[in-house]
Order: structure tokens, then sequence, then C-alpha cells
């Protein structure tokens, strides 16, 4: 993957994990303030209630001004000239505030206005039902009809709020492990990426040094093949052409792995030009032939003569070379390769390539392309490659705009679909 979509990637990545933190914490916020006005409003409607029960239990008017008044966001403070029985105000209370499901546990307090001093004072937890043994064993105070009034105070309110939330709660959670496996992805990413940056600059590294003892050794033996008295050596020339043909061989390994490492690099361009696609495969048919001259490959072709294309030559020579190769190395006797040119439309070309080898197995179809890929089992280990060549020839089709597919797989052969652009 490119750098800069490495970094756009990560760029709307942090944006998205940022924006839907910052949007979930604002759904989050408006939803606690939601309940906790509702939870604000149902205790003012049950307290307005207990106001006018005591007025009625005391058969006195109901105020005209509002009693009630939040002194706090959990603490409720109610004025009354009535007297306050605690029995009746803490039934009054627990009443109310399981008619109107709130199920925090409170506090209530009584004061006597005219002593300035509390007068009783009491802890309710609506989740349990105090017995009536329990209600006799509190002191009751002796009202005389002066000025009172009482508080609510609700210790545990915002646990209760947030306890209510659970669906709230649970989508959150879901949402926070979503983005902590995205922000997990990215570093994924990030730590792949260099990985393959340290690999590609392994195989570059390592194919340059192999250069140096390639140029070596091929020099040495042009050298040795060179002096006079060579022929007098015994087998001489035997022991030359391993040296040479090995060399060769190596260097042609190494140069390969340079070449992807290059052209994988943004700023190569290819030398794109318009070429008849005929005579480029039967050049590659050609020079594969030469290199393998105890092989015998038949090669057929059918479709139009002087289909133009736009390629790069020695490239697309490459590619072709690559897939008669394979059939060389993969196919039983007698090799045959089948190629048909012809139009797949008005802005493109088509070509099949079709060998007879032994099919490719579905299970492997997808990753043929691969880096590195060969598909194992068979002879493998004497059948030289580094799984190169059909990356080599996708990439290369890709960076000159066309594009190979596998058709078809099976006992009778395989067949690749090219297309390019006119």
């Amino acid at each position: 993957m490119k750098n800069k979509y490495i970094r756009l990637l990560v760029i709307l990545g942090s944006i998205s994990i940022a924006g839907i933190v910052l949007v979930q914490i604002f759904w989050l916020r408006k939803a606690f303030d939601l309940r906790e006005k509702q939870f604000n409003y149902n205790v003012t409607l049950a307290l307005d209630n207990i106001v006018s029960a005591l007025c009625e239990y005391n058969q006195t008017d109901v105020p005209t001004e509002n009693p009630i008044e939040q002194v706090a966001g959990n603490y409720f403070v109610v004025r009354t000239n009535n007297v306050i029985p605690p029995e009746i105000l803490q039934s009054l209370l627990t009443t109310e505030f399981q008619k109107r499901v709130i199920q925090s546990d409170f506090e209530f307090t009584i004061y006597d206005c005219s002593n300035q001093q509390v007068i009783y004072k009491d802890y309710v937890n609506l989740a349990i039902d105090q017995t009536e043994d329990q209600k006799k064993k509190k002191k009751r105070p002796n009202f005389k009809e002066n000025e009172f009034y009482f508080d609510v105070f609700f210790p545990h309110k915002t646990a209760t709020l947030v306890n209510q939330m659970g669906i709230w709660i649970f989508s959150s959670s879901v949402m926070l492990i979503v983005v902590a496996f995205f922000a997990f992805a990215l570093v994924v990413i990030f730590r792949q990426k260099r990985m393959s940056e340290i690999q590609r600059d392994f195989v570059n590294n390592v194919a340059h040094e192999f250069n140096t003892p390639i140029s070596s050794i091929g020099l040495a033996a042009d050298y040795f093949r060179k002096q006079q008295n060579i022929g007098e050596i015994s087998k001489s020339d035997t022991y030359l052409s391993i040296i040479e043909n090995e060399s060769n061989k190596l260097k042609k390994h190494v140069d390969g792995i340079l070449q992807i490492g290059k052209y994988e690099q943004q700023d190569y361009q290819l030398d794109i030009l318009p070429e008849n696609i005929r005579e480029l495969i039967e050049e590659a048919y050609l020079e594969v032939c030469s290199n393998y001259p105890n092989k015998q490959l038949t090669n057929t072709f059918e479709g139009e003569v002087g289909l133009i294309a736009a390629v790069d030559k020695f490239h697309f020579k490459s590619v072709f070379y690559n897939l008669f190769e394979n059939v060389v190395k993969y196919c039983p006797e007698p090799l045959r390769a089948d190629v048909k040119i012809y139009e797949a439309d008005k802005s493109s070309i088509a070509i099949d390539f079709a060998d007879n080898g032994k099919g490719i197995p579905s299970k492997y179809k997808k990753r043929i392309f691969n880096r590195f890929f060969r598909i194992p089992g068979g002879d493998l280990k004497n059948i030289k490659g580094f799984g190169m060549g059909l990356f080599y020839v996708k990439f290369i089709l890709k960076k000159m705009g066309g594009e190979i597919k596998l058709i078809s797989s099976g006992t009778r052969g395989t067949v690749f679909n090219i297309k390019l652009k006119k």
C-alpha cells in the first residue's frame, strides 16, 4: 500500500474514532440529563402531592406560593405551616415515590422553625419494606402547631440514574470495543507496513550484495576461458560452462528480485507505446525455446495478426516469457501452449493463454498471483524459482493498465485471460 494511502487511512481513521467517541459522549450526556430532568420532575410532583395531603390532614389551605425548592441536584426543601407527623410523612414519601417509579433511597428531615432544630430524621431504603415493629422503635416527637418544613435528600441519585441507563451503557461499551478494535487495526497496519518495508529493504540489500560476487564469478570465468593454454586442462570447458550457467541463473534470480523492488517504487515509469502484440509474444516464445533447448514446446496462435495495444515492449515480452516458462517447468510432456488474440471491445484487446498442465487446485486459485507463493507438493525442490513469476505478470500488466484473470483450471490445463488497452 502506498504511503499516501496509509497516511490518508490513518487521518480518516483517527477523525472517525474521535468523532465516534465525542458523539457517544454527547448522547450519553444528553440521555443522562434527560433522565435527571425526568427524575426531578417526578420528585417535584410527588412532593407537591404530599403538601396537599398534609394540608388535607391538618385541614388547612394549600399554600399559594410554590412551597418546593430544589436547593441542589439531589436536595429538595418543602416549606409548610402544618404539623408534620413523621410516620405519615414517611408513608406519603414512600407511596408517592414508588407510584412514580423513583427507585433511589432517600433521607428526609423535619425541622421546627420555632426552635431552629431538627426534630426528626430518617433514612429510607425503598428496596426494603420496614416492618411495623421497626417503625415503632423510632421515637415520635409531640408536635405543636408551629411552622415546620422538611427536606428530602437522595444520596445515591447519580448511581440510580446510571443504573437505569442500561441500554445506553451497553451500546456505549459495544461502541468502545469497536473503536478499540479499529484503533488496534490501525496499529497492526502500521506494524505490517513497517515489516513490509524492512523485508523489502532486506531483500534489496541481499540482492545487491549478491551482485558483486556474481559479477566476479562471471569475470573470472571469462578470463579463465580466454587463456591460451586453457585447452590443455582436462574438462576445462565443462567446468567453465558450469560456472557460467550457474552464475547466469543466480544473476537472473537476483535481477528479478531487484526489478520487483524497483517497479514498486511510486516514481517508476514504464515506456508504454503502441506495439504489435503477436510479434512480441512470438519473440518471447522463441526466447524460451532457445533457453530450454532440451524441451520441445509446441505453440499455436489464433486470431488476428496485426492487433496493436499500448504496452511496454520489454516488460510485455517478460510477461509472456514467464507464462511460457511456467509451461516448460510445470506441465507434462508433450508441452503445449495455445494463444488466442482477439478484440474484447473497441478500446481493449484480449489474449487467452492456455496450457496442458495438471491444473491449479481450487484452494490455491486466489493465491497464485501473491508474492513468493508456490503451490505446495510435487517436485518444487527440483524446479527453481521464488514464486515471483505470476506476481510479476499481474503487477506489470496492472502497471500498463491491463489485467490478468484465471478463467479455468482443471486436469486438462489452465487458461488465463489477459486484457490490454489499445
